[in-house]
């Protein structure tokens, strides 16, 4: 089975600035949250504060040690 590929940002912000996925709404960076996934699937997401979906994403490893 294909395994599912998540964008790679190197902040938070610039992760918000792409947008919801779903909605392409803004998102808050402020509400980030790591789901403890590991890295390459989509470790961190941000709730849309329009919608409520949930966008999935990492940031490069070395801004996250």
């Amino acid at each position: 089975m294909k395994q599912p590929t998540f964008p790679t940002y190197k902040t938070p912000e610039i992760a918000s600035n792409w947008g919801c996925h779903s909605c392409c709404n803004p998102l808050n960076p402020e509400n980030i949250r790591d789901d403890g996934y590991a890295d390459g699937r989509g470790r961190y997401c941000i709730k849309c504060d329009h919608c409520q979906m949930t966008t999935w994403f990492d940031i490069e490893k070395e801004l996250t040690k």
